[in-house]
C-alpha cells in the first residue's frame, strides 16, 4: 500500500517542495516546484544580524517622495498662473540663468528699495522652492534620537543668529556669498517661520510702491494658499479600536488623565506585602489613598516610597511583590510631564493640575462603587482641559497662541508646553 507525502526544503531565499508517492519497494515523485522569495543582499545582511526589516519601507519612502514632488509642482503651477495674472511672471531666462549671489542680492535689496514687479515674481518663485523646516506636532521627533536633536538644535541656532543680527534669510545668505562665493546655501536649513517673516517684510516694503497690485488679500493668497500652504495630515481616528468592555465606545488615549487615574488604582490593588511566614500585610483604604497621592504626583513608586507610606522599616521583614521590588509602580506620567515643565520654568500654576472625580469607595475593599456612573463633568476639570488642548491641537503656532491667550503663559512657557508629546503613548 502506497502513501503520498509532501516534502519541503527551506532555503534563505526560496522554498522547494515535492509531492511524493511512497510505496514498499519504490518511491515516485509526482510533482515538484519552488517558490523564489525576492531578497536583496542588503536584506540578507540585515536578516543575519537579527535586525527587523520591512520590504515595504523603501516603497513607502519612494511614494512619499513622489507625493512631495507632485505637490510642489501643483504649487508651482498655481503660482505661475497667479504671477502671470498680475503681470509679475519673469521670463524663463531670468528664472533659470540668475546666479545665487544676484538672486539673494535681489532679496536683500527688495527689503529697502523699489524693484520691478517681475523681479518680485522671481523672489516669490524662489521662496516657493525653499520653504524651510516645519515641525508637525502629529509626528513629533523621537526623544533620545541624537541625530534628530542635533539637527533641530542647529536649525534653532541659525534662527537665533538671524534674530541677533536682525537679518532676513535672503540678506544673511547674501552676506555669506559676498564673503565666500562657494558658500553652501543648501546645507543651511532655517525654520519656515523665518521664510514667512522674510516674505512679509518684502511684501510690505514693495506694497508702498505698488499699493493697487500688492493688496492684503493677494498677500494672503500668495503666502497662505500657495507658497507656504501645507496640507494637514489626515485623521487616523477611524483606526482606533473599540473597548473590549464597552463595545460602543472607542478606547481612550493612555495619556488621558482619566486613564491615568484608572491605571494607578489598578496598580495599587495589585500591591502585596508578605513576610517569611507567608503572612499578608493588610493595606487600609486610607493608606491606599496616600499611595495614590504619591503616584498621582510622581513618575513612579519605589519600594522605599511604599514602606515609608505604610510606616514600615526594611528590618520589619515585609517584602513587596516582585514588580515593585525591581522596577516600582508607574505613576501619573501625564501630570508628571506637565509638573516637570512647570518646575523647569518656575511656573506656579497648581490650579491647572486639579483633577477630581468625586468617587465613592467601598470601606471594606477600597473598590470604586458604581464606576459606570462617572459623568462627563470630569472634562471640565483643569488638568483634563489642559491635557486635551496639548493632545488635540496639531499646529504648533495655533497651540502656542491658545496657551498665551487663554492661559496667559509667556512665549517661553507656551513654547515648552508645546514640546510635550502626549500622542506617542498610544491608546
Amino acid at each position: 500500500m502506497s502513501k503520498k507525502v509532501l516534502g519541503l526544503d527551506l532555503g534563505s531565499t526560496s522554498i522547494g517542495w515535492a509531492f511524493i508517492e511512497e510505496g514498499k519497494n519504490k518511491s515516485n515523485i509526482l510533482k515538484t516546484g519552488v517558490r523564489i522569495i525576492p531578497y536583496s543582499a542588503d536584506e540578507k545582511d540585515q536578516f543575519t544580524k537579527g535586525q527587523a526589516i520591512s520590504v515595504n519601507k523603501d516603497r513607502t519612502l519612494m511614494r512619499t517622495a513622489r507625493k512631495t514632488n507632485h505637490r510642489y509642482k501643483l504649487r508651482k503651477q498655481n503660482l505661475i498662473q497667479l504671477l502671470s495674472k498680475n503681470e509679475m511672471l519673469p521670463d524663463d531666462i531670468s528664472i533659470r540663468k540668475i546666479d545665487a549671489l544676484s538672486l539673494y542680492g535681489l532679496r536683500a535689496k527688495s527689503l529697502h528699495q523699489k524693484i520691478e514687479l517681475k523681479d518680485l515674481g522671481r523672489i516669490l518663485f524662489h521662496l516657493n522652492q525653499k520653504r524651510g523646516y516645519k515641525s508637525s506636532r502629529t509626528a513629533p521627533e523621537q526623544e533620545g534620537d541624537k541625530k534628530v536633536s542635533d539637527y533641530l538644535n542647529e536649525i534653532k541656532e541659525r534662527k537665533d543668529t538671524l534674530e541677533k543680527a536682525n537679518l532676513t534669510i535672503g540678506a544673511y545668505f547674501y552676506q555669506m556669498l559676498l564673503e565666500d562665493r562657494h558658500y553652501r546655501v543648501k546645507q543651511n536649513v532655517f525654520p519656515r517661520e523665518c521664510y514667512i517673516d522674510e516674505f512679509n517684510k518684502i511684501w510690505d516694503s514693495q506694497h508702498k510702491h505698488y499699493p493697487e497690485i500688492l493688496t492684503s488679500e493677494k498677500k494672503v493668497i500668495f503666502r497662505d494658499e500657495i507658497i507656504f500652504y501645507q496640507r494637514r495630515l489626515k485623521s487616523q481616528k477611524g483606526l482606533v479600536g473599540k473597548c473590549n468592555f464597552e463595545l460602543f465606545h472607542k478606547v481612550t488615549p493612555k495619556s488621558s488623565p482619566l486613564f491615568q487615574f484608572e491605571k494607578i488604582w489598578e496598580s495599587i490593588n495589585t500591591i502585596t506585602l508578605t513576610n517569611k511566614y507567608n503572612e499578608r500585610f493588610e493595606i487600609t483604604l486610607e493608606k491606599k489613598k496616600e499611595i495614590f497621592n504619591h503616584l498621582d504626583k510622581n513618575e513612579k513608586l519605589t519600594k522605599t516610597d511604599l514602606l515609608k507610606i505604610l510606616g514600615l522599616k526594611r528590618t520589619d521583614g515585609w517584602y513587596p511583590n516582585e514588580q515593585i521590588d525591581k522596577a516600582g509602580l508607574q505613576g501619573n506620567t501625564t501630570k508628571s510631564k506637565i509638573i516637570k515643565t512647570f518646575q523647569k520654568l518656575n511656573i506656579k500654576r497648581d490650579d491647572l493640575l486639579k483633577f477630581e472625580l468625586n468617587l465613592k469607595y467601598s470601606g471594606d475593599t477600597g473598590e470604586i462603587l458604581q464606576p459606570e456612573m462617572i459623568d462627563a463633568g470630569f472634562e471640565k476639570e483643569p488638568l483634563y482641559k489642559l491635557w486635551h488642548l496639548l493632545y488635540s491641537v496639531d499646529e504648533s503656532k495655533e497651540l502656542i497662541n491658545i496657551l498665551k491667550r487663554d492661559y496667559h503663559f509667556s512665549d517661553e512657557e507656551a513654547e515648552e508646553l508645546n514640546k510635550i508629546d502626549f500622542k506617542k503613548q498610544g491608546f
